[in-house]
This record gives structure tokens, C-alpha cells and sequence, in this order.
């Protein structure tokens, strides 16, 4: 009892009573908060449970826009990939292809058409070959770099398709949100992703350990109140008098019948046996212990039909 009201004693019973009414006060909001919270917590369950039912019926659509998103970024890597290869062509030749092809042909009908009024010299003949050659390199060049470009485009083209498609997929999936959500009162529209489901459970995990949380704190509460309580009722108002019905468990227990653990908590609490009745205990063991009452003997009754013993049969007197 020490132990458990040391830091208590010396106060008086005002004070305790301000404490239970400050903790009473704690343990009210408290109950409210907890109230609070795990009405929202199952506010959050009822809309994960309808999300995750309503994902059901949208999964077709999510399946379809996740495969038109998968062929965008493949689509879109071969795009970049030609776009680099036809820059880094543009940057070697930046004539366009029909300039080239044309200085090339103009080249060709100098070499081949010489015209007697303007002849060619050798060293001007080997300038226009040189010059025509690296020309058809060129055009090799261009023709390459001119299919990149149609890659390119086409390329763009089919993302420009692709992502109509998913915006009007979307569409039709926010209207069809829009209508289970309507349909359901635990649904929101927002909640139709598998983003924003994953949220929510989060969520809920966070609002169960703070749930937990709290309960441990009311339990100190309610722990704090009955400590209080109990001191003033055992040692404030009973003035280290003993509890009512201790007096039959000490006859009990002097009469020597058996006892359990919480009968022996309850003598050591109300201060053990008083001397007067271990004196009045120890006199009456004296007394009966002064000599061994005699035994009776046992009075042997005849049976019916039967003679008492010892009687003689009047037909052997005879």
C-alpha cells in the first residue's frame, strides 16, 4: 500500500479531487477524439471497399489505356532514335536533298556533254568528278536522312492518335465514376485509381496506430483514476479502520478453515488478526485440550421380528 500511494501522501483530499476532475476531463475529450477518429477510419474502409469494388467494373478500360501508354513510349523511343540520326545527317549536309540532287546533275552534263565553244581541262574535269562524287554521297545521305524524317512523322502522327484515344477514354471513365459515385454514397470519384487506393489504406494503417495510441493513454487514464480513488477511500475517509466482513474471515480463518489468496489480501489490508482474538483463540484451544471426552457406546436396537439379545426364548424355558 506504500508503494502504491507514496507520491500521495501528505495530500490532502481537495487536492485528489482536483486531480479526478482534471483526468475525468481528459479521459471526455479523449473519448470523443477516439470516438472521432474511428467513425473516420470506417468512413475510409466503406471507401476503399467501394473503390475496389467499382475498380472491377473499370479494369477493361484501365487494361486498354495501359496498352495504348505502353505503345506511346515504344513508338516514342524509335522517334528519338531517328530524330538524332536525321539531325546529325542535316548537320553533315545541310543542303536539302533537291538542291543537291540538282548541282549533281548539272555536274553530270558537264562531264558528259562537253561543249566545243567551252572545253574542259583536265584539272577541271578531276575538280567537277571530285565534286560530283562527294554530290552523290550526299544524296545517299539525304535519302537516309529523309526517311528518318518520315519515321519522324509518322511516328507523331500515331502518338497524336494514340493520346485522342486515351483522352477519350478518360472521359468516358470519369463519367462512369461519376455515375458510381452517384450510385454509392460511400464512392467518390477520386478514389477510381489504383493511386488513390493505395493512399487511402495507408491512411487507415496510420489512423489504427494512432488509434492504439490512444487507447493506451486511456488506459493510463482509467489506471491514474482508480489509484486515486482508491487512496481516498482506503486511506483518506477509512482512517485505517477495518472493512466491513473482515471480522467473519478472521473466525474462518482461526476455526482453521481453508482460505484463498484474495482473503488473504483482504486480512493483510484491514491489518491482520488482533491480539484479543488470537488470545481468545489460544484460551479456547486450553480449554478444550483439558482431557478426552469419553466415547459413547452405541445403543444395538433388535430388528423387526427379532427378539431383544440376552432374552431367553419362552419355548427353551419349558
Amino acid at each position: 500500500m506504500s508503494d502504491l500511494f507514496s507520491d500521495l501522501h501528505g495530500s490532502t483530499k481537495g487536492e485528489i479531487e482536483k486531480k479526478i476532475a482534471g483526468l475525468d476531463e481528459q479521459k471526455r475529450s479523449l473519448t470523443a477524439h477516439i470516438t472521432a477518429r474511428k467513425k473516420e477510419r470506417s468512413g475510409m474502409i466503406e471507401r476503399v471497399k467501394a473503390a475496389r469494388a467499382a475498380m472491377r467494373s473499370l479494369s477493361p478500360k484501365k487494361d486498354e489505356m495501359r496498352l495504348k501508354r505502353d505503345e506511346i513510349r515504344e513508338i516514342q523511343g524509335a522517334v528519338n532514335a531517328a530524330r538524332r540520326n536525321r539531325d546529325a545527317i542535316n548537320a553533315l549536309v545541310p543542303l536539302p536533298y533537291n538542291r543537291v540532287v540538282e548541282r549533281a546533275e548539272m555536274l553530270r552534263v558537264k562531264l558528259t556533254e562537253a561543249h566545243p565553244h567551252n572545253p574542259v581541262t583536265l584539272d577541271e574535269e578531276v575538280t567537277l568528278l571530285k565534286e560530283f562524287l562527294i554530290l552523290q554521297a550526299q544524296i545517299v545521305y539525304k535519302q537516309s536522312s529523309n526517311s528518318h524524317h518520315q519515321t519522324v512523322a509518322k511516328g507523331l502522327e500515331r502518338i497524336g492518335i494514340l493520346r485522342q484515344e486515351i483522352s477519350s477514354s478518360k472521359k468516358d471513365h470519369e463519367e462512369q465514376a461519376k455515375s458510381l459515385s452517384k450510385s454509392n454514397d460511400h464512392l467518390k470519384s477520386a478514389d477510381l485509381s489504383f493511386k488513390a487506393i493505395k493512399k487511402l489504406s495507408a491512411r487507415i494503417d496510420v489512423m489504427m496506430k494512432e488509434l492504439k495510441g490512444m487507447y493506451d493513454h486511456q488506459r493510463q487514464i482509467n489506471r491514474e483514476l482508480g489509484r486515486l480513488h482508491a487512496f481516498i477511500k482506503h486511506v483518506l475517509e477509512s482512517g485505517g479502520k477495518k472493512r466491513k466482513g473482515t471480522q467473519q474471515l478472521e473466525k474462518r480463518i482461526l476455526s482453521g478453515e481453508t482460505f484463498g489468496m484474495d482473503d488473504l489480501a483482504r486480512l493483510m489490508k484491514s491489518g491482520g488478526i488482533g491480539e484479543e482474538r488470537l488470545s481468545n483463540k489460544e484460551v479456547g484451544v486450553k480449554e478444550r485440550g483439558r482431557g478426552p471426552q469419553p466415547k459413547r457406546r452405541r445403543q444395538v436396537t433388535a430388528r423387526r421380528g427379532q427378539g431383544r439379545i440376552g432374552r431367553v426364548d419362552p419355548e427353551k424355558r419349558r
